[in-house]
């Protein structure tokens, strides 16, 4: 054997290991190549929600960087959304699963009904601000399903799903759950190369969480190599700074910036809505764009993987 021809095959090999650590799939013609691009997907979550956080996200949406929202179809503002998303077909859209409140001002509950989902609602019949002990995962399920199909059902056309408050990351039971609803409906998730930092210290939750990537790449479906999902416990004043540092440092691969968008409402607003709205103003500003374009990072959105 030449040893042109033993030095191509040793670089081959050794691509192929990066590609596999990096958890990048990208193909060439028959050869397996690393790609060392970086691409994002930018997020706001919690449309539906209230009527600040739809027109914050519309806003993000049409004047900003923001390239998909999730939805939560079982909120107030749910129909109010879903009528933007069907005459704006060319942005991206998800369900937002959800089975807690956190907003007791405008509080909602689960699309089933607290009669059919007894262990998901307490005795006003609206979700818990926490998910109990006691949830029966039939009924996580049967909610779960109610959800995505209500969007589905009012024409949206769906991109993935993913989760409000990390509420699938409540137990392995429910993880469980959130990888058989993607691959139910054919859907990709929100799911990270990297655990999260709530499961850092429970070793058999990690264990099964290792064991669910490699359930989804078998089956096909993309696992983000990194999301950024730490900006909301920074203050609103430093957001730009830590959001400039953020983009300096996004590794190789393809990441999500998991942010939240609104507006400030004379009556009622969302959680932390000085924070949503300093996500909005960033990801709506000249600055963050130009940014994104001199670091060189691609824009896509979770209709890439289809």
């Amino acid at each position: 054997m030449s040893k042109s021809i033993s030095r191509r095959r040793a670089l081959s090999s050794i691509g192929g290991v990066i590609a596999s650590v990096a958890g990048l799939r990208y193909f060439q013609g028959d050869a397996k190549i690393p790609d060392w691009s970086r691409k994002v997907i930018i997020t706001s979550d919690d449309a539906g929600m209230c009527k600040a956080v739809n027109e914050g996200t519309i806003l993000a949406m049409q004047s900003g960087l923001v390239s998909t929202t999730s939805i939560m179809t079982c909120c107030p503002e749910y129909e109010a959304f879903a009528e933007f998303a069907l005459n704006h077909p060319e942005h991206d859209y998800g369900v937002h699963l959800v089975l807690t409140c956190d907003l007791r001002e405008l509080p909602w509950g689960p699309i089933t009904g607290m009669k059919t989902v007894p262990s998901l609602t307490g005795g006003d019949g609206n979700f818990y601000l926490w998910p109990p002990q006691n949830v029966d995962y039939g009924e996580a399920r049967l909610e779960l399903k109610a959800q995505i199909d209500r969007a589905l059902n009012s024409g949206i056309r769906i991109s993935h799903l993913d989760h409000h408050m990390w509420v699938m990351f409540h137990s392995p039971e429910m993880l469980s759950l959130y990888v058989e609803l993607g691959m139910e409906y054919n859907l990709p998730i929100r799911f990270c190369r990297t655990a999260p930092d709530r499961l850092s210290n429970n070793p058999q939750f990690l264990k099964e969480y290792k064991r669910k990537i490699r359930i989804l790449e078998n089956n096909g479906f993309p696992v983000l190599d990194f999301i950024e999902y730490r900006n909301y416990s920074v203050e609103p004043g430093k957001k730009r700074e830590y959001y400039l540092d953020q983009i300096h440092k996004l590794p190789i691969g393809i990441s999500e910036f998991n942010i939240h968008c609104s507006l400030i409402d004379d009556q009622i607003n969302p959680p932390d809505v000085e924070k949503r709205l300093s996500d909005l103003q960033f990801f709506s500003s000249g600055e963050a764009s130009t940014e994104f374009q001199q670091c060189r990072i691609e824009q896509i959105d979770w209709e890439h993987f289809r």
